[in-house]
């Protein structure tokens, strides 16, 4: 509904105030989903996915009161910087990397990038942000408050560095919540990414009665009603501070939860490395999915096999790339290469290579796959799967 989108709407964007700290228990998934979408864009997409990458490099930089704001890309690399108040910010980017500096206050946020990776570093109030990459690998490095973050990775490895007052978001479900809410891929793979970054903590408990997200300012209750999510609110400090109390010692007794998944951005950008000929039609096919369940015949595994297909991708390069971001097995993959093999919307052909293991790649066996545009890949197979 319409008329209901646009509160849950001005919600989403109150609990991802970057001043706000956010206890969430039992949220409805209406609610929830947005919610990790919303993070996700504030707190982990930006200069350093492959969308943005640019063919030729690029570097900017500005800079305001007192501040100095300085960029230098080469190769097919971008680098940004910004700096505001008495502040710094530097990002230095070559051969096929990103690097992003801010900052802002009495603080220094600087990256550097070299090799086929990105760096990113982030700086506020008195504090200091940095993060320096070569070869393969990936440093991010965020600091605020009075704290500092630095983050170094060279060759194929990853640094990463936190240094903040709280987590941004914590979220408190039953286990059967966090089933219904993370058996999809992209809302597993967003928290994985937020709670890698430090701005989302996930745990599960038993006996949660109420579904409330509570601010530093403001109770909100969710109610649904006719299949419809209603949320009222309430500014009285009594009550948030029980609210507060009596979940934060639920939260204490609480067993961690953690998506079985790897975060989306390390997911699209390890395969864009490996696979850059496919790396756009895996991205399409994943945005125009409804879904993809972690369960069922069109799982992620089956989606990339079937990507894999369209771009006669070697089974051999896929499962090693899968195994090696804990994605998946070779033995999983090969079942549903088998399967999808079996139903006649894939099939493989052997690969020269001289000495060594028989390679194969894949090919999409069915004519109605092979013309199909790339937004309705997943649906077509999905059809010709059932019928």
């Amino acid at each position: 509904m319409a008329g209901e989108s646009r509160p849950r709407a001005r919600l989403v964007g109150q609990l991802t105030d970057d001043t706000t700290r956010v206890l969430c228990i039992s949220p409805p998934v209406e609610l929830a989903v947005p919610l990790l979408n919303a993070l996700h864009e504030r707190h982990v997409d930006g200069p350093t996915n492959v969308d943005e990458w640019k063919s030729d490099g690029t570097g900017t930089a500005t800079a305001s009161t007192g501040g100095a704001g300085t960029a230098t890309a080469s190769g097919d690399g971008a680098g940004t910087a910004a700096g505001s108040g008495d502040s710094a910010g530097t990002a230095t980017a070559s051969t096929g990397g990103a690097g992003t500096a801010a900052g802002s206050g009495d603080s220094a946020g600087t990256a550097t990038v070299s090799g086929d990776r990105a760096g990113t570093s982030t700086a506020s109030d008195d504090s200091a942000g940095a993060a320096t990459v070569s070869g393969d690998g990936a440093g991010t490095a965020t600091a605020s408050g009075d704290g500092a973050g630095s983050g170094t990775s060279s060759t194929d490895g990853a640094g990463a560095a936190t240094a903040s007052g709280d987590t941004s978001v914590r979220l408190l479900v039953t286990p059967s919540d966090a089933r219904e809410l993370f058996g999809a891929f992209r809302p597993a793979a967003l928290a994985a990414d937020l709670i890698d970054a430090g701005q989302l903590e996930v745990a599960t408990t038993g006996g949660l009665r109420q579904r409330l997200t509570v601010t530093e300012t403001t109770t909100h209750a969710h109610v649904t009603v006719e299949g419809n999510v209603v949320t009222g609110e309430t500014t009285a400090d009594q009550l948030r501070e029980a609210v507060y109390e009596e979940y934060t010692s639920q939260w204490e007794r609480a067993t961690v939860y953690e998506p079985d998944v790897p975060g989306l951005v390390p997911f699209l950008d390890t395969f864009a490395e490996q696979f850059p000929e496919a790396a756009a039609t895996l991205r399409v096919v994943l945005q125009a999915a409804d879904t993809v369940s972690l369960d069922g015949p069109f799982d992620p595994v089956t989606v990339v096999v079937l990507v894999g297909a369209r771009h006669e991708l070697q089974t051999l390069r896929i499962s090693e790339w899968a195994e090696e971001i804990d994605f998946s097995s070779r033995t999983e993959l090969s079942r549903v290469v088998s399967r999808l093999c079996d139903r006649g919307l894939v099939e493989t052909d052997g690969v020269p290579h001289g000495v060594g293991r028989p390679r194969q790649k894949l090919l999409l066996a069915d004519d109605r796959l092979r013309s199909a545009p790339a937004e309705e890949l997943v649906a077509t197979a999905r059809d010709s799967y059932e019928h």
